[in-house]
């Protein structure tokens, strides 16, 4: 059975003006698919002869072979650019002749002509190659990582009230929380993120800041210094939004942070708020 999107040794059944055939195996010379002139010029060629190709369809919606390694497979996840849009998709460079369908239910919203994206390669009911975004629950669990590890991943999905989905190296599910962003994240861009948690399944907790003491002391250093060029208090009853807007951090790391540097003296309770202390205390 000849599968579209794979590689597959073929043997060539004939040559023709317009290219070689290569034997389908079903016993009828119809069925058998052709390899374009284009794709082999320079080549010698002959019968019997057996090739590994790439198979696909053509705009007329034939089985066709190439001996080009397309950048992605059925199965598999890659990064692939959008090079058009139309009322019912997208289409995306597969390095082919012909690009690769994504039915508009399967793209993100917000994607856009020119920007790469993950996507994952399936076959359609119609046995057309195509591909989604939708790569949530093809990702894994794993054990690779520790906490603190420092890893490299895509943004695949953005949620405005959960946070960022990530797919780190293309293959391991991966999520940042709403409360821990504090910069425009852009969807197909890779990141460096810290592990903060695993989970009980082996999914990762992300973070894009250094964890436990140096992250704290990064914090209160943080306020300190904002207090000093900017004077006025720290106001512990600032909403999240407006803490990660001004001081980029969470509400929990805000608070940390102010009581940290309560406890070190270097700032003192007033009834606006925490206002830097005339005395250094200790470091």
């Amino acid at each position: 059975m000849i599968e579209v999107g794979k590689n597959k040794v073929m043997k060539i059944n004939n040559l023709s003006k317009i290219g070689v055939y290569l034997d389908a195996e079903t016993g009828d010379a119809l069925d058998n698919i052709l390899l374009p002139n284009n794709q082999i010029l320079g080549k010698n060629f002959v019968v019997g002869q057996e090739i590994e190709v790439f198979i696909y369809r053509d705009s007329s919606d034939r089985l066709i072979a190439t001996l080009k390694e397309p950048k992605l497979k059925v199965g598999e996840i890659g990064k692939l650019k959008v090079v058009d849009k139309a009322e019912i998709g997208y289409f995306l460079d597969l390095g082919l002749e012909r690009d690769l369908f994504m039915p508009k239910k399967e793209a993100e919203k917000g994607t856009l002509i020119g920007q790469e994206y993950l996507v994952y390669m399936y076959v359609d009911k119609s046995d057309r190659l195509c591909a989604t975004m939708k790569i949530h629950k093809l990702l894994n669990s794993t054990e690779k990582f520790n906490v603190g590890e420092l890893v490299k991943g895509t943004v695949y999905q953005l949620e405005e009230k959960l946070g960022a989905f990530i797919a780190v190296e293309n293959q391991f599910y991966g999520k940042v929380a709403k409360e821990l962003i504090f910069t425009t994240l852009e969807l197909g861009k890779e990141y460096d993120f810290y592990v903060t948690r695993i989970t009980e399944d082996f999914k990762l907790d992300l973070s894009f800041g250094k964890l436990k003491l140096d992250q704290q002391a990064d914090d209160w250093q943080k306020l300190l210094n904002h207090l000093k060029e900017h004077g006025g208090v720290l106001d512990e009853s600032l909403e999240a939004d407006d803490i990660r807007e001004k001081y980029q951090m969470s509400k929990k790391a805000f608070k940390r942070a102010i009581g940290i540097l309560f406890k070190m003296r270097r700032v003192t309770r007033t009834d606006k708020g925490f206002v830097v202390n005339e005395h250094k205390g200790k470091q």
